[in-house]
């Protein structure tokens, strides 16, 4: 999950471990979990993270219903579908070949890391929010973050 304020990117760590840990970021690697999150500050690193559509804006999610969260997963789903599809439905040698193609293998990879993180905050919606209000009081922001 990602959140911007103030000027400032912060980014789960989990989610710079699954797009690959893109080497022009700078931050000691070695000294966070998981599950805490990494605070970007350069303008460069925050534009490359904001344009990241595969890292859900914490922004976009925080005020939704869970059936409006469901709606967006069943959203999900039905863009996974056909992908999946051609994945069974292709044979060995066809499939390597099918993941070789970038943009098949980047939307597939995109979709799927939404879908199940979406999951996930649906699932770990107070935990997840109680997460976020703390990286935020850690920070001071918390007076620019309303919960309604």
């Amino acid at each position: 999950m990602k959140l911007f304020k103030n000027d400032i990117c912060y980014v789960e760590f989990k989610d710079l471990i699954e797009i690959g840990f893109p080497e022009k970021f700078n931050y000691d690697k070695e000294f966070y979990e998981e599950n805490e999150y990494v605070v970007f500050t350069d303008e460069k690193d925050i534009n490359y993270i904001k344009n990241r559509e595969d890292i859900i804006d914490y922004d976009t999610v925080c005020f939704l219903s869970n059936e409006e969260l469901d709606n967006k997963i069943s959203e999900i789903e039905l863009e996974l579908e056909p992908l999946y599809l051609q994945i069974s439905s292709t044979s060995k040698e066809s499939k390597k070949n099918l993941f070789e193609v970038e943009e098949f293998k980047n939307t597939l990879f995109k979709l799927d890391k939404i879908y199940y993180d979406l999951i996930h905050y649906r699932n770990n919606k107070n935990e997840e929010d109680e997460k976020i209000l703390s990286v935020l009081s850690e920070n001071n922001i918390t007076k620019n973050l309303i919960r309604i």
